[in-house]
């Protein structure tokens, strides 16, 4: 009862929406005697890649014998799964716990859902014996509910794209500056690969507070499954080019720990880079007797590195694309990146989201070249792609993939 708790509690909290700003925060988490404060962390904010690159320091630090903490979002089934205490998610139980405390301590103060569940994750890492706290950005970065720890460690940027252009601005330079926000005086900050624009902003604010930046090129190709970056020659447990990027930060992270003093061995860190997993992103799956490739993209960089991952594993083929997106992405230009002359498209709506109509998908689809239809949930496009020979790529929004693992996982 604990989890659908949680449900009612911040699923009541949802009318409050997006509302930007540090000052709610701070001031409840004064109340909580400022558990953020009690724990070293590393923050790491980007458009896309930030909830792989946690997920290979997390691994990689705890393959060296550390006790880590995982805070990312959003969550595919549970929200107990943003929180990970060294490897395993949080229980229902003790998050619940904490969110309770933090309404208490919020008396008069309208926090939104993501500052209540970040104030209470606080407190639970702060309560949890741990060494050391891998934390990604919820949106943005300068103003976002995770930026509330004065002198972390290391902080990274992934990348810099268009998303959330609404809230963060229209141009990647002003999406640059907010992410630029999580850069903090004299503490390196690891930054992956950026168009200049976006760069520029990063190199100027991390010079403003004397922050070293480490740019960081992506992971040389060794031979099939081998990558090297750094000095460190390693195997990635996830798939898909992009994750050459990802894995050089995180090792680049990984180094500045190291020139910190913390005893990290560099075959425990490739063991941990070896055994990282991130479900919901490029992951291979069997369904009813087929096999998908699931992933989450919906911005239309993510649809780059979907459309170069398809390429490499399934070269040459067309392809059976089922498709459901938010209302608030850039649904055409995905689909632009995504679908070639010859592919099926299937366009089904997110559950219980603002979303594009599956038939606003599918005239766009349509509009590439693509043979275009819909399905009224994900259940009927799926038995509607293995009737087709062509591989079956589900993708778009994270929300969607989690009501369909949900329910898989539900009928095992």
């Amino acid at each position: 009862m604990s989890l659908a708790e949680l449900d009612r509690l911040l699923g009541s909290f949802a009318q409050r929406g997006v509302d930007l700003g540090l000052d709610r925060s701070l001031t409840v988490l004064e109340r909580l005697g400022n558990p953020q404060n009690q724990i070293p962390i590393v923050h790491i904010a980007g458009t896309n890649g930030k909830g792989s690159t946690c997920a290979f320091v997390d691994t990689a630090l705890r393959a060296n014998g550390y006790r880590v903490g995982r805070y990312t979002s959003p969550h595919l089934i549970s929200w107990c799964e943003r929180l990970q205490l060294n490897g395993q998610q949080v229980s229902s139980d003790r998050l619940l716990e904490a969110v309770q405390t933090v309404l208490a301590a919020a008396d008069g103060i309208d926090l939104t859902p993501f500052e209540l569940l970040t104030a209470a994750v606080w407190l639970v890492l702060a309560d949890s014996d741990l060494d050391i706290v891998v934390i990604e950005t919820g949106l943005g970065g300068r103003l976002d509910a995770t930026n509330v720890v004065a002198q972390p460690l290391v902080t990274a940027i992934t990348s810099i794209g268009h998303d959330h252009q609404a809230v963060l601005g229209p141009t990647l330079g002003a999406i640059a500056a907010e992410k630029a926000g999580i850069i903090k005086s004299r503490c390196p900050v690891v930054v992956g690969p950026l168009l200049p624009e976006a760069r520029t902003v990063i190199r100027n604010r991390a010079e403003q507070l004397q922050a070293l930046m480490i740019a960081i090129e992506p992971a040389t190709v060794i031979e099939s499954g081998l990558w090297q970056s750094q000095g460190l020659t390693y195997q990635s447990g996830l798939i898909g080019d992009v994750q050459r990027i990802n894995s050089a930060i995180a090792i680049a992270i990984l180094r500045q720990l190291q020139q910190q003093g913390w005893g990290l061995q560099d075959a425990a860190i490739a063991q941990g880079l070896a055994d990282t997993d991130w479900p919901g992103r490029l992951q291979w799956l069997d369904y009813q007797g087929r096999r998908l490739l699931i992933d989450g993209a919906h911005n239309p960089e993510a649809a780059i590195a979907l459309r170069q991952a398809v390429d490499q594993l399934l070269p040459n083929q067309s392809i059976t694309w089922l498709i459901g997106m938010l209302r608030a992405k850039d649904a055409q230009a995905v689909l632009a990146t995504l679908l070639r002359s010859g592919d099926r498209c299937i366009a089904i709506p997110v559950p219980d989201h603002d979303c594009w109509s599956s038939e606003e998908l599918q005239t766009w689809a349509a509009a590439q070249g693509a043979i275009a239809s819909t399905a009224a949930d994900w259940a009927e496009g799926l038995a509607i792609a293995q009737t087709y020979p062509e591989a079956i790529v589900f993708c778009g929004s994270l929300y969607l993939l989690g009501d369909f693992l949900q329910k898989v996982t539900k009928t095992v």
